[in-house]
């Protein structure tokens, strides 16, 4: 397979992971680059180039944001048009406001940021919609709260390649959630905290 030389740009997430061996994208959403492989990925409205590094891409088309995460060595981030960029390390996440033309970075707090790579999550007194938000990038699912969540809701718990079924199950014991689970959606119908 041909990979790009560093300092390279790619057009898009696609063209770069159709040239770069181990990379993935998940539901067209993520890119992930390793440490041995040069270039650049061009995720809607930035770019984004690799120096000897690995690292984590979120771009969604309805979010206003995109987020990139480095995990070890350095990647600088230019959105595309605004003449700035800026030089993230392992261990910072840079931010991009697409729509503001807002750029920021600052340490990484996430650190299920790789779940969806790992299927390693680690929760500390986080709440539904953080846990929500994480199994649906790890899991690829949609998730709908129909039901109030009651603010004082969190909850500490870690899995580990456990299937999504057997992580509703801990969360079903933990909060009496109750929710009801067709296709590739699951509605939260009912919390109990």
């Amino acid at each position: 397979p041909q990979t790009a030389s560093s300092g390279q740009r790619v057009d898009d997430v696609q063209d770069a992971l159709a040239r770069q061996p181990v990379r993935r994208i998940v539901g067209g959403r993520g890119a992930q680059c390793p440490a041995q492989s040069g270039g650049g990925v061009r995720p809607g409205g930035a770019s984004i180039t690799v120096l000897g590094t690995s690292f984590n891409v979120q771009s969604y088309a309805q979010k206003n944001e995109l987020e990139v995460v480095v995990a070890t060595g350095v990647v600088r981030l230019a959105p595309t048009g605004m003449g700035q960029s800026v030089e993230l390390r392992a261990g910072d996440k840079g931010i991009l406001k697409k729509k503001e033309k807002e750029l920021t970075s600052n340490k990484n707090t996430d650190g299920n940021f790789l779940s969806w790579k790992t299927k390693h999550m680690a929760f500390d007194k986080a709440g539904l919609p953080s846990v929500l938000e994480t199994l649906q990038a790890t899991y690829g699912v949609e998730f709908v709260v129909l039901a109030d969540v009651p603010a004082e809701c969190a909850v500490t718990v870690t899995f580990d390649n456990q299937p999504l079924e057997s992580v509703l199950k801990v969360l079903q014991a933990t909060w009496g959630l109750t929710y009801r689970w067709e296709g590739n959606k699951i509605e939260i119908t009912g919390i109990g905290c």
